[in-house]
């Protein structure tokens, strides 16, 4: 169930003004989360834009410790300025437009658009890391993840922590497979659409290694339908082979969502191995940008 606000007529308009004003997306006060809800698709429905999801999630912190998990039955607030008389800010404002070049402006804004400066990944700051290891004292930044999968088997641990990067070691025990260090897991992932172009970009170095050689770095993601279960709709890879030296180098790469099913991905640091190896990966905050779409 959705509370909306409702628009009253204003005294004085003309015709023009008043035909634009109806127009205007009504400005939801109140949200009931149902069940499936992500703060994404919230956003998404009632906001305009799924990118709005971070807001939404700030707006309501007083009940969220989590922005991964909401619950079927929450009440959500929409609207940071709602003064509680039930009327949104956004609202008393439009009651009182001056003329119409400042509805056409008001328009412009709320027409969701892709940004393609913006960083889509839910955490570009690294926060949320701690030293140890994982599973114990240790923790990824917030909605990063580490995964190994198709036959391998280990351990990670974050070793060191600052502002602009992570140490991360990993220990891979397994005869082969793939280590995923996931940067929106799941529950995170970014809304996207088929045919969409997206360019990942990450600091990345390699500041200790066993030299046991087994190890491939990629840049790499997978596409997911709208409920994010497995199976995936099929991977990615932005760059492939990373060249990694102990100096931070910077690496980037761009590549197409290509299933016509694709509503969801998630970008990773992909690690393909054969054989045991352990190494520790210097990660940068990545960033995830969308370039282009149909």
């Amino acid at each position: 169930m959705t509370t909306r606000s409702s628009k009253k007529t204003v005294a004085g308009l003309t015709p023009m003004l008043m035909t634009a004003l109806s127009s205007l997306p009504l400005q939801a006060e109140e949200y009931q989360v149902q069940a499936g809800d992500t703060l994404m698709s919230i956003a998404r429905s009632e906001l305009g834009s799924a990118a709005r999801w971070r807001e939404l999630c700030e707006i309501n912190r007083d009940q969220l410790d989590d922005c991964d998990r909401i619950l079927a039955g929450m009440t959500l607030i929409l609207d940071a300025e709602s003064d509680g008389s039930g009327q949104t800010q956004s609202t008393a404002q439009a009651e009182a437009v001056p003329d119409a070049e400042d509805i056409a402006t008001d328009q412009t804004a709320e027409t969701p658009v892709p940004n393609a400066s913006e960083n889509f990944l839910p955490n570009d700051s690294l926060q949320g890391a701690t030293i140890g290891e994982l599973g114990g004292a240790g923790s990824l930044p917030d909605h990063w993840d580490i995964y190994f999968a198709r036959d391998s088997d280990g351990a990670a641990a974050v070793v060191d922590v600052t502002e602009d990067w992570i140490d991360l070691r990993i220990t891979q025990n397994g005869g082969q497979g793939v280590v995923h260090v996931n940067f929106a897991r799941r529950g995170s992932f970014v809304e996207t659409t088929p045919n969409e172009r997206w360019e990942f970009t990450a600091d990345l170095a390699v500041v200790d290694d066993d030299e046991s050689g087994n190890w491939q770095a990629n840049l790499a993601g997978s596409q997911w339908r709208a409920d994010g279960r497995s199976p995936s709709l099929g991977a990615f890879v932005f760059s492939a082979d990373l060249p990694l030296t102990p100096e931070m180098a910077t690496f980037t790469g761009t590549a197409v969502t290509g299933s016509p099913d694709a509503a969801l991905v998630d970008p990773d640091l992909r690690l393909v191995s054969s054989g045991p190896w352990t190494a520790t990966f210097r990660i940068g905050a990545p960033t995830f940008k969308r370039v282009s779409g149909d």
